[in-house]
């Protein structure tokens, strides 16, 4: 767990790594183009999270390292500063933890059954 740093009158608060993923695939998941959690369930999300997202820490922020498959047609440097934007966002704003860097791995091409057909 990682403490946010904000201690209350009764005690501090901690947020769990599995909680700190979940946030970041979601996040993720959200983006235009992002093939490898569409239509997934939230539930499923965070039995998968993971297996996309790693987190380390530089001193007391966190760095975050994405792996995401993008969709056929859309253009992959996009598409990862979008997720780098959402995920940043998302944890920031939900967990409360300073986020140093989000680096975006892009481990493949998800093809359409017609992408594939005109590939042929």
């Amino acid at each position: 767990m990682k403490n946010t740093g904000k201690n209350a009158a009764f005690g501090s608060v901690k947020v769990a790594e599995d909680v700190i993923s979940t946030l970041a695939i979601v996040a993720a998941s959200e983006v235009d183009g992002v093939k490898y959690l569409e239509k997934q369930k939230p539930e499923k999300l965070s039995k998968r999270a993971r297996k996309h997202i790693k987190l380390s820490y530089d001193g007391r922020d966190l760095i975050l390292d994405v792996y995401i498959i993008v969709k056929y047609g859309y253009v992959i440097p996009q598409v990862a500063a979008a997720v780098q934007d959402n995920v940043l966002e998302a944890v920031e704003s939900m967990s409360g933890l300073k986020v140093a860097a989000v680096n975006v791995h892009c481990t493949g091409v998800s093809f359409s059954k017609d992408a594939s057909k005109t590939l042929k």
